[in-house]
């Protein structure tokens, strides 16, 4: 999952469920320096397969994000099997980095 925060990037590997939710939240407040007293507000934009972009706003979304962007990743994965016309160079992976899911952080104080 690719995580933003104050304009820095970061590429995070994501497990579901609670463990996984804690292990994420520390992984960013180390990453970005957030002490454990500030709250961390979590909004997730993901590919909804068939569907587009969908975002998901909340760390209640976490869960749901992780299996959107699993879904996403198998997809790439899967097209990665298939050569492209124009050869391997005309596949390109999307901006959303290996995980399929975008997450952006904001830094509320309180």
């Amino acid at each position: 999952m690719t995580v933003a925060y104050n304009g820095e990037m970061h590429q995070l590997t994501v497990a579901p469920g609670p463990e996984g939710k804690a292990d994420f939240l520390a992984q960013i407040r180390q990453i970005y320096g957030i002490s454990a007293d500030s709250h961390v507000q979590l909004s997730f934009s993901c590919a909804l397969p068939g569907h587009g972009e969908v975002t998901l706003d909340g760390g209640s979304s976490f869960d749901a994000a992780v299996h959107l962007a699993s879904l996403s990743a198998g997809k790439r994965m899967a097209e990665k099997r298939q050569v492209p016309e124009g050869g391997p160079q005309a596949a390109e992976d999307d901006t959303r980095g290996s995980a399929g899911c975008f997450q952006s952080v904001k830094r509320l104080f309180g």
